[in-house]
């Protein structure tokens, strides 16, 4: 019996150790889904709101900029020195406010002719903007204002605009972002513009020379201009310039939920045949197209996490084991209006190496990535569980950190992986579909298995337990008959 013992307690050490194996593989995963939502009210905000009959300047005058700052903005004349203090003070309240919140202030563009009929009465109120940007330029601010401003460059954007009722204007926009791709280039050329932009700007001041006989400009301030260039993305109603204010390399933060539910917005507008080709222009304009795709996945790995800011917005297509996929509500009332995304679903795949990504000593033999979608595909069911071989089509948005219990029990801080919001997932037809219940298809196959291993090495030991005990009693037989 105590042989038998012994290898019965072999025989479920072994399943054990199977079972912690099919665990372990889920230790790279996320333990919480990345919250992605917009900023809270902010308290400024939350105290004018308690006040009626509002208008925006009323909120500038809450930070800061009251009529006495707007007094130094004068008519009839060019922009000057003199009145950059008032500028910077309002794009400084601008860029702290909620850009949610900033649009329920602005009246339609059809009333910027009469704000420059009587720009007095109409200063500090906020506009509504459509336009086509022609030019663009930076200013750098100076250093002892970086940190109280929270900018370092003014953008002086040139903005045609032709009002509804036939007036046409050349507008002086001034704002703290803008696209990299407006500059001047590095060698002093010019990019020739006409972008598609919109965007919510206060009414600083009617320019115009000394004389006044010049025509007459508006001059406006705005936290951004939403930029809609003529690209696949860019036509789906995705705003390419909100990618300027995704944050590095880090945590989901608030300011990263315009691109994000914007991209979740646009590419529902998309069919998967117009992203994977998109994708297949980016990986041969890039350079980083394999043999395969699984040798383009890698070689997209290195790039993601060894130049994250240059693969920003860029649609690019991969493949890899999808291990889970959780549904995320939406609770912000503002996003939901916004976008219309009231779910998503987090589905995190493994991309196979082995390859030596930036930052790691060893070779990395798979490593994990975000992809987050308006809708799963039939074939890829919800769970925890997963082992689906799949291909995506999206955007890499940043490379985000996230808590796993791998690095919380090596305590090694936190997990960093790329994400992609996209919209064509679809399963490699290469393996059936498991379950995306905690014991799948797979796991029940591998726990009856090593059942079925353990009844077999309960029955061999069963039977080498009776052969000795019949061989025992053969030679004490024999024993007995000598004696006698």
């Amino acid at each position: 019996m105590s042989n038998l013992a012994r290898q019965l307690k072999i025989a479920f050490v072994c399943l054990a150790i199977a079972g912690f194996a099919a665990i372990a593989r889920g230790q790279d995963l996320p333990l919480a889904a990345p919250p992605v939502t917009s900023n809270t009210q902010d308290p400024a905000e939350a105290e004018v709101d308690e006040q009626d009959e509002l208008t925006f300047r009323d909120v500038l005058a809450a930070r800061g900029v009251d009529a006495s700052q707007l007094r130094h903005m004068f008519d009839d004349r060019p922009f000057s020195l003199d009145e950059r203090e008032t500028l910077e003070r309002t794009l400084a309240a601008l860029i702290n406010l909620p850009p949610d919140q900033i649009g329920r202030y602005a009246v339609k563009m059809e009333n910027l002719p009469g704000f420059m009929a009587d720009p007095d009465e109409h200063r500090g109120k906020l506009v509504q903007v459509d336009g086509r940007v022609i030019g663009c330029r930076g200013i750098t601010v100076v250093p002892e204002l970086h940190e109280r401003l929270g900018f370092s460059v003014i953008f002086h954007c040139t903005v045609a605009v032709s009002v509804g009722s036939g007036e046409q204007y050349q507008c002086d926009v001034f704002s703290p972002i803008a696209p990299l791709q407006w500059l001047p280039r590095a060698d002093g050329g010019k990019p020739e513009l006409d972008e598609t932009v919109h965007f919510d700007a206060v009414f600083l001041k009617r320019a115009g020379d000394v004389a006044g006989t010049a025509t007459h400009r508006p001059v406006l301030a705005t936290r951004r201009l939403a930029w809609y260039p003529k690209t696949l993305l860019g036509e789906a109603g995705f705003d390419v310039a909100s990618l300027e204010e995704v944050a590095p390399e880090g945590k989901i933060v608030t300011s990263d939920a315009p691109a994000f539910h914007g991209l979740l917005s646009a590419m529902r507008k998309l069919s998967p045949a117009e992203l994977q080709s998109a994708a297949m222009d980016t990986l041969s304009h890039r350079e980083v197209r394999g043999t395969s795709l699984e040798e383009t996945s890698r070689r997209l790995m290195v790039g993601f996490m060894a130049d994250a800011r240059s693969w920003r917005g860029e649609i690019v297509q991969l493949q890899g084991i999808a291990r889970r996929a959780l549904k995320i509500h939406v609770d912000d009332p503002e996003l939901i209006n916004k976008y219309g995304t009231r779910e998503y679903f987090e589905v995190d795949v493994f991309v196979e190496g082995p390859f030596r990504l930036p930052g790691f000593d060893e070779v990395v033999a798979r490593y994990p990535v975000t992809f987050c979608t308006s809708e799963l595909p039939a074939g890829i069911p919800e769970g925890d569980r997963l082992s689906i071989p799949v291909q995506l089509s999206g955007v890499y948005l940043k490379n985000w950190r996230y808590t796993s219990a791998k690095f919380v029990a090596a305590e090694a801080g936190q997990q960093r992986a790329p994400l992609i919001i996209g919209g064509a997932l679809e399963r490699t037809p290469s393996q059936a579909v498991d379950s995306g219940a905690p014991w799948g298809t797979r796991e029940f196959a591998l726990a009856a298995v090593l059942f079925l291993l353990v009844l077999a090495a309960a029955y061999i030991c069963w039977r080498w337990g009776t052969r000795d005990r019949a061989a025992a009693q053969r030679r004490a037989i024999v024993l007995q008959k000598q004696r006698e």
